[in-house]
C-alpha cells in the first residue's frame, strides 16, 4: 500500500463543503490512489468538485459526487412575515 499524505484540510482548501463529502473523498482517494502523486490526486478532486454531475455514474468517484450533489440540494427558507394569531389571558 502506498503512502498518500492527504488530509481533510487539503480537501477543504479545494472548496469542498465541511460535511461528509470530505470523509468520503479521503477514504476513496486513499483506497484507490495511494501510490499516486498528491498533486494528481488534488487535481482529480478539484475536477470532481467543479463537475460532480459528470462523475455521478462513475464507479470510483460516484460516492464523492453523490455527497457533493446532496449537499448542494439544501436550500434556505425564509421565515413567515405574518404572525400567527394567539390569545393572551390575564394582564
Amino acid at each position: 500500500m502506498g503512502n498518500l499524505k492527504l488530509k481533510g484540510k487539503d480537501i477543504l482548501k479545494l472548496g469542498y463543503p465541511n460535511n461528509q463529502s470530505v470523509n468520503i473523498a479521503l477514504d476513496v482517494m486513499k483506497r484507490n490512489f495511494a501510490t499516486k502523486n498528491i498533486h494528481y490526486v488534488k487535481s482529480l478532486l478539484k475536477e470532481i468538485h467543479q463537475n460532480p454531475e459528470n462523475f455521478e455514474k462513475d464507479l470510483t468517484f460516484g460516492q464523492i459526487a453523490e455527497a457533493l450533489l446532496s449537499s448542494k440540494k439544501t436550500e434556505k427558507r425564509m421565515l413567515n412575515t405574518n404572525r400567527a394569531s394567539f390569545q393572551i389571558f390575564g394582564n
